[in-house]
Formats: structure tokens, sequence, C-alpha cells
């Protein structure tokens, strides 16, 4: 072979390692990029995991709240219900009150009552 031959061979060998080369070196940046890919995907399944329980607490959470709140509502109505009922006695008592010492200071005073 000639000179001129053994050199483009010689530059093709060279071309070819460092083909070789960089083939490896993207072999191992693509090993990395799944290494990488696999540790966000296990971190984005556990955040999955919490993600539903959380909802699951809230679910849970919101369901308390509803029945607390009718529990509320309930106690409410019997509270109003009770509140009416002693203003409905007391006012009734205040009414008799008022009858009776109007009725006594009439007596006292002497003044009867229109004629029936």
């Amino acid at each position: 072979m000639d000179q001129l031959t053994k050199e483009k061979l010689n530059n093709l060998e060279k071309s070819q390692d460092k083909v070789l080369q960089k083939i490896d070196e993207f072999k191992k940046e693509i090993i990395e990029f799944e290494k990488s890919l696999n540790s966000k995907d296990s971190k984005i399944s556990v955040l999955q995991s919490k993600i539903k329980d959380l909802k699951e607490d809230v679910d849970t959470f919101c369901e308390k709240v509803q029945n607390f709140e009718v529990k509320i509502e309930s106690i409410h109505i019997r509270t109003t219900s009770t509140e009416s009922k002693w203003s409905n006695i007391i006012e009734f008592f205040v009414k008799i009150f008022w009858v009776i010492m109007v009725s006594y200071l009439l007596y006292k005073l002497g003044i009867q009552g229109p004629p029936a």
C-alpha cells in the first residue's frame, strides 16, 4: 500500500475510534438519564400515593364537617324552639302579673270596673 492509503486508513481508524468513544459517552449519558428518569418516576409514584392519601383524608374531613353541620343545625332548631317556648311562657306570666297588679291597684284605689 502506498503512503497515502496508509494515512487515510490511519485517519479512518482514528475517526472510527473517536466515533466509538462518542458512542460510549452517549451510552453512559443515556444510562445516567434513564437512572434519573427512574428516580423521578419513583418520586412521582410516591407523590401520587401521598396525594391519594391526602385526598382521602380531605374527603373524610368533609364528611365529618357535613355531619357537624347537620348536628349544629339540629341543635339550633331545638334551641330556637326551646327559646320560643320559654319566651311564650315568660310573656304569659308577665301579662298575668300585670293583670293582677292592675286589679290590685284598682281594688286599693276603690275604683270599680265597668258595669257588666
